[in-house]
């Protein structure tokens, strides 16, 4: 850190230029907040550029020291009214009460206003008791997740396509035991949603096709219907469903969950399902997920009329790290499945998900994927999958 330091200053004294301005945004983004103080500290406060300014205050804030922070980031939107800087003033502002501060802020971004300042701007004329003002502002906001913070309801649209390479795709897990057909595939779906502040509807779909298989139908398609309703930070959520495959299986089911535990992030699902195909497949079913820091731990429990019961638990950790534009998850997993014929096998694998965000609310991805499955029993212990894929996504 000091080297980078020195070699900083140098560039400074004897060229007038700085520390490269991309190397710098990607130790914010990557939140590298001691490194950027060590840098810029001891550099002359009119030298340093706005974007300078802004990184070195808020590593000041996010290190302790409040007070020379903020009029780092002061001084930053007066060189230049950033919106990031813009935004972080307008939270700082507004969790005083500090209203026609956050209103300055609005007015000094012009037309490069994030939906984080216009969301607290409503509320600061709300708060004025502006009411008008404030819902003008608010269906500014093209977030649905803020602009539902403001009080008013939102309509929202998701949707997503991809194609993939799956060398064993595994639609529902108890046809483990058919054959499956490796090849190219195209997945899409979408999830539409009408939002309230205390409640949600709406109904979501998957359909599954694979390119290389001579079939009639659709590979796999999923309808559901759903409500959600939000209680004292908790949300109890009504769904039915209805899955058809290829491999005939038709599935009728009914699930109901609770989520917003504070304990672990926990949330608990139970429901069950009619084959229509097959009755011994018919099944009750509960699911406990809890998600400590990076890891995501999930129980289930599915009972069959005359199918060995099946208890499966896995173990999810992601990680994340942002490079330049884009953001890097890498998710190792461990899944192990047991059931009451004394079958059970142990598959770990692992992902890695390469994301750019193409605008506010689209984004293209890659994913890479591998497992390999050790079975006894009636599992095969021969059982690997690997996946590629490239997904668009977007929200409308």
């Amino acid at each position: 850190m000091k080297k980078l330091a020195v070699v900083y200053l140098s560039l400074i004294v004897f060229t007038g230029t700085a520390f490269p301005a991309e190397n710098l945004g990607n130790m914010f983004k990557n939140q590298d907040y001691d490194e950027i103080i060590g840098i810029l500290q001891n550099v002359p406060e009119q030298r340093l550029s706005a974007e300078e300014l802004l990184y070195l205050g808020f590593s000041m804030l996010m290190t302790g020291n409040y007070k020379k922070g903020e009029r780092l980031l002061r001084l930053s939107f007066q060189k230049k009214p950033l919106p990031e800087t813009g935004k972080i003033l307008a939270e700082i502002y507004f969790s005083r009460r500090n209203y026609q501060k956050v209103i300055e802020i609005y007015k000094k971004l012009g037309r490069h206003v994030p939906d984080e300042v216009k969301l607290l701007t409503a509320l600061s004329y709300r708060a004025l008791n502006k009411n008008e003002t404030a819902k003008s502002i608010a269906e500014q906001i093209k977030n649905p997740e803020l602009k539902l913070k403001t009080g008013l309801p939102v309509k929202t649209v998701k949707v997503f396509s991809t194609i993939q390479y799956d060398s064993n795709p595994l639609f529902i897990p108890e046809d483990e035991f058919k054959e499956t057909f490796g090849g190219w595939m195209i997945n899409t779906g979408f999830k539409y949603s009408a939002i309230s502040r205390n409640s949600s509807w709406g109904v979501k779909t998957f359909v599954s096709y694979q390119i290389n298989r001579d079939n009639r139908f659709l590979d796999y398609i999923s309808l559901s219907p759903f409500y959600e309703r939000k209680s004292d930070d908790k949300t109890i959520t009504l769904s039915p469903y209805y899955i058809y495959t290829d491999d005939s299986s038709y599935i009728l089911g009914f699930q109901t969950g609770l989520k917003g535990f504070s304990l672990f992030s926990t949330s608990f699902t139970a429901g069950g399902e009619i084959n229509l195909e097959t009755s011994s497949k018919n099944a009750l079913y509960a699911k406990i997920n809890s998600k400590i820091k990076d890891i995501l731990v999930s129980v289930l429990y599915k009972n069959f009329a005359s199918f060995p019961d099946k208890i499966a638990v896995k173990t999810v950790l992601t990680l994340k790290r942002n490079i330049t534009e884009v953001a890097v998850f890498i998710t190792p997993y461990l899944n192990m499945r047991y059931y009451t014929d004394g079958s059970r096998n142990i598959i770990p694998g692992c992902s890695v998900i390469v994301e750019k965000s193409l605008s506010n609310l689209t984004k293209i991805s890659t994913e890479l994927r591998y497992e390999k499955g050790f079975g006894s029993g009636s599992l095969e212990d021969n059982y690997s999958r690997y996946v590629a894929g490239l997904t668009f996504s977007g929200s409308f």
